[in-house]
C-alpha cells in the first residue's frame, strides 16, 4: 500500500532502507527492512555481507539502532531474535531479525504545532458510530477538508461527505481542542477499526494518559496505541513514532471483543451532532478539570475490559477500591469501603446517591466468593455479573462526573443515577438467554445484545 501522509502511523507499509553506513554500531548495513505482521507486531530485517565474529556478536546483542536517512533521524528499540545466513561462491549474505518495541523517525530540529495518536480497537457498532458526528469532505485525489456541523446542499461529482469525527473544546488545557476522527478501512488492519486523536496543540503526557483513561471508559473499549504523529505549523511532519502492542497482547482478540459502554448508547441516542459535543465535552472537561487522581481506578478498569472473564471481576473490584481510597478512604478496611459503597450508596457532589437492587446486592456476594477462590458458577452467570459490576463501577465514576442517567448493558434501559438495575427485565432477559450455552463470552455478549436490541 502507498503510503498516505497523516492518514495513519508511520508503519502503514513496508520501510526499507539501504547502503546505511553512518550507524551507532560503526559498520555498514546493506539493508534494513521494518514492517508490522499480521497481529501488528513490529518486525525488523538487517541484512549485512561478510561480517566477522565480533561483529555478528555485536549485532545479536544490539537493541538499539540509531541511524539519519533523507535529513531524519531513526530510532529502533529492538531485541534479537534469529539469524539466517545465506552463501554463494564469492561471498556470504547475513539477515538478522529482531522484535522492535518503538521506532521514532524525526527530524533533528523542530517546532511541534500539533499532534496525532493513533489507536487500534475503536468503536465497531453501526449505533456508536454516530459519536462521529461532524462531516469530512473527501476528494478522489485523497484530500479532506473537515466541514463541521455545515449543511451542503450541492458537492462536485469527485467528492464525498462522510460522518467521521468530532471536535471538542478543551478550556484550561495545553492543548484547546481534540478531535476524535474514524481511520479510513483501507489503512485499518481487516480485524480492527482504528480511532485518531488529534491535539490542536501540543499535549503533556499526563493530558495524553487523561485523555487515553477517559476515552476508554467512555467508549466502552481498551484502545491500543501503536503511534504519534507531530506537524509543524504548516501541517508538515515532523516527527513520526511507531509502537508495538504490548508484549502477551491478545491483539486481534482484544478487538474482536464487544463494547461495553454504560454511557456511550446514551451520547449518541438522539443523533443530534450539538447534544453529542455537548454531553462528550462535559464528561472530558469535568474529568481533566478534577484535582483528584483517577489514573489508577481508570487503569484497572481499562484494564478489566480486555482481562481473562475469570479475572474480570477482580479487576473492577479493585478500580472500586482503588476510586474510593482516592475519595478519602485510604487506610480503611475492605469491610467497611464496600458496606458504605453497597449499604448505604456512594455519597458524592451535590449530595447524589446511586441507589443498589437486589441484583448489585447478588453480584456483591457474588464477588466476594470469586475473590476468596471459590467457585464461580455457569458461564452465563459469570459474564452477566462482570458486566453488572462494571455497571456499579461505571455508576459510580459518572455520578461523580455529574452526568445523572446510565445505559444498562444487561436490559437495554436508560435509567436515572438513582435507579438500580430492573430485577424483573434483568431475570427475563437472562431466562430468555438461558436456552443456549456459551464457551465464550464474546458468543453471550452477542446473544445478549440481539435480546435488548428488541425492546
Amino acid at each position: 500500500m502507498e503510503y498516505a501522509e497523516s492518514e495513519w502511523e508511520y508503519l502503514q507499509c513496508l520501510r526499507e532502507f539501504t547502503d546505511i553506513d553512518n550507524t551507532n554500531i560503526n559498520m555498514p548495513i546493506q539493508r534494513i527492512s521494518i514492517k508490522r505482521d499480521d497481529s501488528y507486531n513490529i518486525i525488523m530485517d538487517i541484512t549485512v555481507n561478510d561480517i566477522t565474529s565480533h561483529e555478528e556478536a555485536k549485532l545479536k546483542k544490539l537493541n538499539n539502532l540509531l541511524f539519519k536517512h533523507d535529513y531524519m533521524l531513526i530510532n529502533i528499540s529492538c531485541n534479537y531474535r534469529q539469524t539466517e545466513r545465506f552463501f554463494d561462491y564469492y561471498d556470504g549474505k547475513y539477515i538478522f531479525t529482531y522484535s522492535v518495541e518503538k521506532l521514532e523517525h524525526k527530524r533533528t530540529s523542530y517546532s511541534e504545532n500539533s499532534r496525532k495518536e493513533w489507536f487500534l480497537n475503536s468503536v465497531k457498532y453501526r449505533s456508536n458510530k454516530r459519536l462521529f458526528c461532524q462531516k469530512t469532505r473527501y476528494n478522489m485525489d485523497k484530500t479532506k477538508q473537515r466541514l463541521g456541523n455545515m449543511e451542503i446542499d450541492s458537492l462536485e461529482t469527485n467528492t464525498q461527505l462522510i460522518y467521521d469525527y468530532v471536535t471538542i473544546t478543551c478550556p484550561g488545557t495545553n492543548f484547546g481542542k481534540i478531535t476524535l476522527q474514524t481511520v479510513q478501512k483501507v489503512f485499518c488492519p481487516e480485524w480492527s477499526n482504528c480511532l485518531c486523536v488529534e491535539y490542536h496543540n501540543p499535549p503533556t503526557q499526563s493530558e495524553c494518559d487523561k485523555v487515553h483513561s477517559i476515552l476508554n471508559f467512555i467508549l466502552g473499549r481498551y484502545l491500543i496505541k501503536v503511534g504519534t504523529t507531530g506537524l509543524d505549523i504548516h501541517d508538515n511532519i515532523i516527527y513520526e513514532t511507531s509502537i508495538a502492542p504490548e508484549e502477551g497482547f491478545d491483539v486481534k482478540g482484544f478487538c474482536d471483543m464487544p463494547e461495553k459502554s454504560i454511557i456511550l448508547p446514551l451520547i449518541v441516542k438522539t443523533s443530534n451532532p450539538e447534544n453529542i459535543q455537548r454531553t462528550l465535552s462535559h464528561i472530558i472537561n469535568t474529568y481533566l478539570a478534577i484535582k483528584e487522581d483517577l489514573t489508577n481506578p481508570l487503569h484497572l478498569y481499562g484494564q478489566s475490559l480486555i482481562s481473562n472473564p475469570n479475572i474480570e471481576i477482580i479487576l473492577i473490584d479493585a478500580a472500586i477500591e482503588s476510586f474510593a481510597e482516592v475519595m478519602g478512604f485510604k487506610g480503611t478496611s475492605k469491610v467497611k469501603i464496600y458496606s458504605f459503597i453497597y449499604d448505604c450508596g456512594l455519597a458524592v457532589k451535590d449530595g447524589h446517591m446511586i441507589s443498589i437492587g437486589t441484583i448489585e446486592d447478588d453480584v456483591r456476594d457474588y464477588r466476594n466468593q470469586v475473590t476468596h477462590g471459590q467457585f464461580i458458577g455457569d458461564n452465563q452467570t459469570l459474564y452477566t455479573y462482570n458486566l453488572v459490576y462494571r455497571i456499579l463501577y461505571s455508576r459510580i465514576l459518572l455520578t461523580y462526573l455529574k452526568i445523572g442517567k446510565y445505559y444498562d448493558l444487561t436490559t437495554g434501559e436508560i435509567k436515572s443515577m438513582n435507579e438500580a438495575i430492573n430485577a424483573k427485565e434483568f431475570k427475563r432477559v437472562q431466562k430468555v438467554l438461558r436456552k443456549n450455552k456459551y464457551n465464550n463470552s464474546r458468543k453471550y455478549y452477542l446473544e445478549l445484545f440481539k435480546e435488548i436490541k428488541k425492546k
